[in-house]
């Protein structure tokens, strides 16, 4: 925001926006100038060696869990303090005073777009990708598990 003090800031402030407004943009292509698809890239995927499946480190996943848990701790911690924090504070006098309030009432609490609100979404983000985890390793381990009990009884 800029103060304005006599005509000669606004010819000054008119000025600089003209200029702003006037120069180049870079070139914005429309749909029309790229290729159809043609479907390259669509075969299938071969792991390494012709290999159909790949590798799965059981540690791998177990150090991935372990790093969302400390990271979820963390974000858990931030949470409760923006809850201490969310305590209502007096206005002031000024007549920016009731705007002030509003956006950044909105901002720190529970509604959309608000701190508590984007940490909670992140908490349960996080949630769902270590469950997801869980999910696999333990999956992957009753195959593996499944598999070396098939062959020895072979």
């Amino acid at each position: 925001m800029a103060r304005i003090q006599d005509m000669h800031d606004v010819r000054r402030m008119a000025r600089e926006e003209h200029a702003l407004r006037e120069r180049p943009r870079p070139h914005i292509a429309k749909a029309s100038e790229f290729a159809a698809p043609t479907g390259a890239g669509a075969d299938a995927v071969v792991a390494d060696g012709g290999a159909d499946g790949f590798d799965l480190e059981p540690q791998a996943l177990d150090q991935a869990e372990q790093d969302l848990a400390r990271l979820s701790d963390e974000i858990g911690d931030h949470l409760r303090a923006a809850e201490v924090l969310g305590v209502v504070l007096q206005d002031g006098k000024s007549p920016v005073t009731r705007p002030m309030r509003r956006a950044f009432g909105l901002r720190g609490g529970d509604e959309p777009g608000g701190v508590r609100t984007a940490l909670q979404g992140y908490m349960d983000e996080l949630t769902a990708i270590r469950n997801a985890i869980r999910q696999v390793r333990t999956i992957h381990t009753e195959n593996d598990h499944n598999a070396a009990n098939g062959l020895s009884e072979q």
